[in-house]
């Protein structure tokens, strides 16, 4: 159990203690280069471990021949730099670039070890080696003096570490963990580090808050073994990835909600000093990302709807171009000018009768064309026969669109989102402000919108296309799945010109806490077993439960099918009502004709 990282090392420690190495200051010149020897091969080890670039060597009052910076340069063919308690403050920062230290120091006095602080970087996750180098052959070192070394170590914030000192017998490695306390560990098996940090049965503590779907907390006993019989637990695929990594080192914490919402600034984890949590869920950039993986990569985005269907009331708007009605306006005050004008006795009924029947294309009868004047004659024969190509061009277009849909065009930048007429809508008070910096298109601030979370979530949850809203691509990513179960899924990120950039986004990892080493290894380890797939699944049906989603959208039933007729319900009624006037008209016609008849036959 535990990180590759410490595995690999500890076995090489183990290697390292069963060798007998003795460094003991007086006896330097006799052993020394049986012991460099092993030194060297120490180094090598960890150097496949931590990339062996250069090496750096803190020595001060050692003078051997050849120096052990000679050997490592032959050996490994990298630069060794030499830092002793006479470097100056900027000469230091130009050889601070080594991952592998080696540290020969003669005592808590010894004035090399002031060097080791010399640094802008707190929390180096450098590896130190200190040799500890007794002026008295064969002295046993007391645990006082490990403790009292681990402790300057800890106040210059070097975690990375271990100590090589002369035990009863034989050469011991120490290395501390510190939780509350220092607490020494002898590195005796692969896996003491683990067992010490299990022995002292430490509570860590968790910080989460709300960023749903990703990560989110919620009252339950359900992770009570890692949460020592708590009542709250955590959920999304990265509250999954941090208790699967606290159930797999067998440790137990204590989960502190956060009360509020995550907002588009990620900031939360700049934290004081004197915060103890060693972990917090949410991902946040890549500045506070010392010791955590890169999680993903994610931005924030405008959801656009995928295809918006126009609204029936507006079909003739779109699909029939403007100059299309204003010529239909002036050729309909000719035509009926012409019937009105070329008709005796004129009727102004008629006239408007004849217009409505020639722009839907209804022919007269032969004998009725041959009593036409003249140019009604022109008109019903040429112009009808165009009248009738453009309004059957125009049932066909109106019938496909009817039929599967007539659509908006789609939000692909700034223009066609102002052209759509949409709103943006959020939740998150900090999305303004993102618009106002121009992190997102600064000319679309005005669109902008801020509602409570419940109505955002309302409106997400119900797919309502009538509305733009801003996304974390990360959250976007895990919430599809609401729509896994839609042939053509609703919405859909806009493009790259309705984005932000993308950012790095990772855990924060306390860096004082023991627990940032073992991290990334655990991490690695499961982006390869594919875990993450299956927690990103899990959190989201915890999600959809725990927010009462109990049923995944699907395809409507109409979409895509042939027209019903119950569709021309209200062609129907017209129909049937112009039956009715017509029917009533003539009851009246002849009810006034047999009126008139009586009224001659009295005269």
């Amino acid at each position: 159990m535990g990180s590759r990282f410490f595995i690999r090392n500890l076995i090489l420690f183990g290697l390292l203690a069963s060798s007998n190495m003795q460094i003991p200051f007086g006896e330097l010149e006799k052993k020394f280069e049986l012991d460099v020897d092993f030194l060297l091969g120490v180094t090598e080890l960890v150097g496949h471990i931590q990339g062996l670039y250069s090496i750096t060597v803190y020595a001060d009052c050692i003078d051997i021949h050849p120096s052990i910076q000679q050997r490592i340069m032959d050996k490994f063919m990298v630069p060794v730099n030499t830092i002793g308690s006479n470097l100056s403050r900027p000469n230091y920062h130009k050889l601070d670039n080594s991952r592998i230290r080696i540290v020969l120091f003669t005592g808590l006095n010894d004035t090399i070890l002031v060097n080791l602080n010399k640094t802008d970087v707190p929390y180096s996750d450098n590896f130190y080696m200190l040799a500890y180098a007794s002026a008295i052959k064969n002295k046993c070192i007391e645990l006082d003096f490990i403790e009292e070394v681990f402790t300057l170590l800890w106040k210059m914030s070097i975690q990375n570490a271990i100590l090589l000192i002369r035990g009863e017998f034989m050469m011991e490695m120490w290395s501390y963990l510190y939780m509350g306390k220092i607490h020494k560990i002898k590195l005796t098996k692969p896996n003491s580090y683990l067992e010490s940090l299990r022995k002292y049965n430490y509570r860590f503590s968790l910080e989460v808050i709300n960023d749903p779907p990703a990560i989110f907390w919620y009252n339950s006993s359900e992770q009570a073994d890692v949460t020592g019989g708590g009542n709250l637990s955590v959920s999304g695929p990265l509250g999954l990835i941090i208790i699967n990594f606290l159930r797999h080192l067998n440790v137990t914490i204590d989960i502190v909600p956060i009360p509020g919402k995550q907002t588009s600034q990620y900031e939360l984890f700049q934290q004081p000093d004197n915060l103890r949590a060693e972990n917090g869920v949410n991902m946040v950039g890549s500045a506070l990302l010392k010791y955590s993986p890169m999680v993903t990569q994610s931005r924030m985005c405008l959801l656009v709807s995928n295809r918006r269907m126009i609204p029936f009331s507006r079909f003739l708007d779109r699909l029939v171009s403007p100059g299309v009605h204003k010529l239909t306006f002036v050729s309909s005050i000719g035509i009926f000018v012409i019937k009105y004008f070329s008709h005796r006795p004129r009727s102004f009924v008629d006239a408007i009768f004849c217009t409505i029947r020639f722009f839907f294309a209804i022919p007269l009868p032969s004998i009725i064309l041959n009593r036409l004047p003249v140019v009604d004659r022109f008109i019903e024969v040429f112009i009808i026969i165009f009248v009738q190509i453009l309004l059957s061009s125009n049932i066909s277009i109106t019938t496909s669109a009817l039929t599967t849909g007539f659509w908006e065009p789609p939000i692909i930048n700034v223009e066609t989102m102002r052209a759509s007429g949409l709103h943006i809508l959020t939740e998150d008070p900090t999305i303004l402000q993102a618009f106002k910096e121009n992190i997102l298109p600064s000319s679309l601030a005005d669109l902008v919108i801020l509602v409570d979370e419940d109505t955002y979530f309302h409106h997400v949850t119900t797919l309502n296309n009538s509305y733009v809203y801003v996304v974390q691509a990360h959250n976007w990513q895990i919430f599809r799945l609401y729509q896994q179960q839609m042939t053509n899924e609703p919405f859909e990120i806009a493009s790259e010109e309705l984005c932000s950039k993308w950012r790095i986004l990772g855990i924060p990892l306390n860096p004082k806490s023991p627990l940032r080493f073992m991290f990334k290894d655990y991490f690695y380890r499961i982006l390869e077993s594919g875990l993450r797939e299956q927690w990103v699944h899990s959190g989201f049906k915890k999600f959809c439960e725990f927010n009462n989603l109990k049923k995944l959208p699907v395809d409507s039933v109409d979409s895509w099918q042939p027209l019903s007729i119950e569709f021309y319900s209200n062609v129907i009624r017209a129909y049937i009502i112009g039956l009715v006037i017509a029917t009533l008209a003539f009851v009246a016609e002849l009810l006034h004709n047999g009126y008139r008849r009586k009224n001659v036959k009295k005269t």
